[in-house]
């Protein structure tokens, strides 16, 4: 699948295959990629808007903070040690 960051309906075709770690990426990009922020912006308004998605995401929200909780580690992505954007 290919991303395109420039087109929130490419943002969230991808959000909505993982949304656990692709929504955790979004929000990593967001804030390290001011050239995004409107397309990803208006992909957050898109999911929010769909019913299915909006649950999916809060389902992964939970998921996540839970993971945290029960051992304090972040695990990285796939994606995210694939793209070398950990910084280490």
């Amino acid at each position: 699948m290919l991303l395109d960051l420039n087109d929130p309906a490419s943002i969230v075709r991808w959000y909505s295959v993982f949304p656990s770690r692709h929504g955790a990426l979004l929000a990593d990009w967001w804030s390290r990629r001011p050239e995004y922020r409107s397309t990803i912006e208006r992909a957050r308004q898109l999911i929010k808007a769909d019913p299915k998605l909006r649950l999916a995401a809060r389902q992964a929200r939970a998921d996540s903070s839970n993971d945290a909780a029960r051992d304090g580690t972040y695990r990285p992505s796939h994606d995210e040690v694939f793209a070398g954007e950990l910084g280490y």
